[in-house]
């Protein structure tokens, strides 16, 4: 999700991936239809990872090829 909403999953070569996607945690779980807790813990998880760093009201995508491998695994 985190990948789509930045656009680098967007195939249209005009398209502009962003680092950081001005969204809260709590924007996160509405979309995932998930807890809070739960989204929570799988963030922290990927911010231990170094995939992304949690900042307040956004997300900040570090490592683009770690979270396309993690989402290749799947």
């Amino acid at each position: 999700l985190l990948l789509r909403l930045a656009g680098h999953r967007a195939a249209h070569p005009a398209s502009v991936p962003l680092d950081v996607l001005p969204l809260s945690q709590n924007d996160i779980t509405e979309a995932l239809n998930m807890s809070r807790s739960s989204t929570g813990a799988i963030l922290r998880q990927m911010e231990r990872e170094g995939s992304v760093k949690l900042e307040y009201g956004s997300i900040r995508l570090v490592d683009v090829a770690r979270l396309k491998a993690a989402v290749a695994r799947f």
